[in-house]
This record gives C-alpha cells, structure tokens and sequence, in this order.
C-alpha cells in the first residue's frame, strides 16, 4: 500500500492552537451575523410603559375599524368587510358600556364610602 489514500493525520497549525473564548466569540459572531460585530451590553430593566386607559384604548380601536371600513366602501370591497366590522365595532361598544358601568361602580363605593 503506497498511502496515497490514507488520510493526513496532520492538521495545520490553525486547528492545534487553543482560542481563547473572546477570539471565539468574535468567530461566532462574523459566522452569525455575516462578519458585522454585534456588541450586546447588559439587559436593562425595561422602562414602564405609560398606562393606557381602555376606554381610551377602545376607542381608538373602534375609529381604526370604522376608517378600515370607511377604505374598503371606497375600494368597493365594502360589502365584504361591512357585516364583520359592524360585529366587531358593536363588541367594542359593549365592551366600553362595561368598563363605564364599573367605574361607576366605583365611583359610587368611593362616594359612600367618603360619608
């Protein structure tokens, strides 16, 4: 047998010396991010978001449906969206109706409770 079809069992030098893990992470990074250095700093805690009120929140759902509709009519396409967007709007409706009827709820057991 002449060899010339067993295997190298030498490796370049490339592959025996140890990398340290800041040299490998950077190696990770250019494989994973196609050699743009992504640098990510400690978690912050996320900043509160502003407290939306529902009502409010309702609200403006219920005007993105109606101009939705208000689109789709002057597309021509009214007719497909018209019985879905009225269900949905008459939901929200219902749905504001509640939280009004809580609040008073708890406006009124403040009041009496203020006495």
């Amino acid at each position: 047998s002449s060899g010339a079809f067993e295997p190298d069992v030498t490796l370049p030098a490339a592959y025996t010396t140890p990398v340290d893990p800041q040299q490998k992470e950077r190696l990770q990074d250019e494989m994973a991010f196609g050699g743009v250095s992504v640098k990510v700093g400690r978690a912050r805690s996320p900043e509160p978001e502003p407290e939306v009120d529902r009502f409010d929140e309702v609200l403006l759902e219920i005007e993105e449906r109606k101009s939705f509709l208000a689109e789709m009519e002057a597309a021509g396409r009214g007719g497909e969206y018209r019985t879905v967007i009225t269900t949905e709007i008459s939901l929200k409706i219902r749905e504001l109706n509640e939280i009004d009827r809580k609040r008073s709820a708890e406006l009124q057991e403040q009041l009496r409770s203020a006495h």
